[in-house]
């Protein structure tokens, strides 16, 4: 059960928020939508490693982004980009 304390004086718009946001981050509905139908095993295990290529492929990307970015000789100091650099997301792929 979730409980949101309200304050003497509080609006209760901001209480509702508050129960709202608590509810959300309960993933009650996330698990309930999960649920409404059944998910072979071996397609759960296709959409992980999918997900995990994805995951990869982003990291590759801000690692090559931070490279690009600290190696450029145009940029009077030393910064931090977190950007993909355009035509190395489509490697490997």
């Amino acid at each position: 059960m979730i409980i949101v304390p309200v304050k003497e004086g509080e609006n209760i718009e901001r209480a509702l928020k508050k129960f709202k946001r608590k509810y959300e981050k309960t993933g009650v509905v996330k698990e309930l939508r999960r649920r409404q139908q059944f998910d072979k095993p071996s397609e759960l295990k296709r959409l992980q490693m999918e997900h995990a290529i994805y995951v990869q492929k982003l990291q590759q990307s801000l690692v090559f982004s931070f490279i690009y970015s600290s190696l450029n000789p145009f940029r009077d100091e030393f910064c931090y980009v977190y950007r993909p650099v355009r035509g190395l997301s489509q490697v490997g792929a």
